[in-house]
């Protein structure tokens, strides 16, 4: 890995090293050409300067799309973690549903559960965001804190959580809304962000 990292560094090197040898052999051999050979001091510094910001600039550009890249990625990351609870919750309630029963406490807990880790893996994605990104994705991520608190009030705040509750398809209509509104908010986050 340190090796390959390093082939592009060494082959320009030697690219120069041979072009240098060849330049200061060329005269000797073809009269045609004819360089001074008397170099001053201050035009072997500007070439010195030169040499070195041609390898600083695109090595240091190069690191700085690397970082951001790698932020990018683990933002991805961080959203992709939150759709995947979101898609546990909406597939609890879509089992519940297939049962044809009353949602048992136990099932009401995990739902619970499951919006806990929902609302902690939204709340590190979006602190995570405003401490890089805060004024280009403000927007964007006070729709999602919007859209996720409309879920959690939509699925937590109503009948499903009343005892001998079965669901129904007009609870499974506003669960599908609330549901969409959310994971399309947290597909914006990341789209918006690849844009940066």
């Amino acid at each position: 890995m340190f090796l390959k990292s390093k082939i592009p560094f060494i082959i320009t090197l030697m690219l120069g090293i041979i072009i240098g040898f060849i330049i200061s052999v060329a005269p000797d051999r073809f009269y045609l050409l004819s360089i001074e050979s008397k170099i001053s001091l201050g035009e072997l510094s500007n070439i010195l300067v030169t040499i070195i910001l041609a390898l600083i600039i695109p090595i240091s550009i190069n690191k700085w799309i690397d970082d951001n890249k790698s932020i990018k990625s683990l933002f991805s990351y961080e959203i992709d973690a939150s759709l995947n609870s979101l898609k546990d919750i909406k597939d609890l309630i879509d089992i519940c549903y297939d049962s044809g029963l009353a949602v048992q406490d136990g099932q009401k807990n995990k739902i619970n559960f499951m919006f806990k880790v929902l609302d902690n893996r939204v709340a590190f994605m979006v602190e995570r965001i405003n401490s890089k990104y805060k004024q280009e994705c403000q927007g964007v991520i006070a729709d999602v804190n919007g859209k996720n608190n409309t879920y959690w009030v939509t699925v937590t705040n109503g009948e499903l959580m009343t005892t001998g509750y079965i669901i129904n398809s007009t609870f499974m209509r506003r669960h599908a809304t609330a549901y969409v509104n959310l994971e399309n908010a947290l597909k914006r986050v990341k789209y918006e962000l690849n844009e940066f």
